[in-house]
């Protein structure tokens, strides 16, 4: 068990750290010299939860790929959001760890996907409710943390058109 759970922290601390440098650094860096503020974190954030529609090739779970593509587009923007705010990747980084951690390593939020018996499956409607539920305090707590202009505009290095 002991062995399990360190596998676990390891590959959601790495997965986090990973989508972060993709998504919220290199890509959301080019999309903001390419762009104005808003396409660019709309098409980032877009992008990010078209990623995890990936999941479908390894589970089969089309519906389930659909949920986690909208959970995650709609948790990215949180992620974006804090990215931009703190003007630094670290606390992104750390907050998307310990989200991996405990929500979808040992929170079973995962398990909204397909399950091993497909009598126990919640109806689509049900489980893309519940995941948007659950991460749509993060999507409008992003929109608030960019609300200010002089915070959208960041640094010069970091602004596009």
């Amino acid at each position: 068990m002991q062995a399990a759970a360190i596998h676990v922290v390891v590959n959601m601390t790495a997965i986090g750290i990973a989508e972060e440098l993709a998504f919220r650094g290199v890509l959301w860096g080019a999309a903001r010299q390419a762009m104005p503020f808003w396409p660019a974190f709309l098409a980032v954030s877009g992008i990010f939860g078209i990623a995890h529609m990936a999941d479908v090739a390894g589970t089969g779970d089309m519906q389930g790929g659909i949920v986690q593509s909208v959970a995650a587009a709609l948790s990215g923007t949180g992620w974006l959001a804090l990215r931009i705010r703190c003007r630094s990747l670290v606390p992104a980084m750390a907050l998307h760890c310990l989200w991996n951690i405990l929500v979808l390593g040992f929170g079973g939020f995962g398990g909204f996907g397909a399950p091993e018996d497909p009598a126990v499956a919640l109806p689509f409607l049900h489980r893309l409710g519940v995941s948007v539920g659950f991460v749509l305090p993060m999507f409008f707590y992003g929109l608030w943390l960019v609300r200010n202009e002089t915070v959208r505009a960041g640094r010069r290095h970091d602004q596009g058109r």
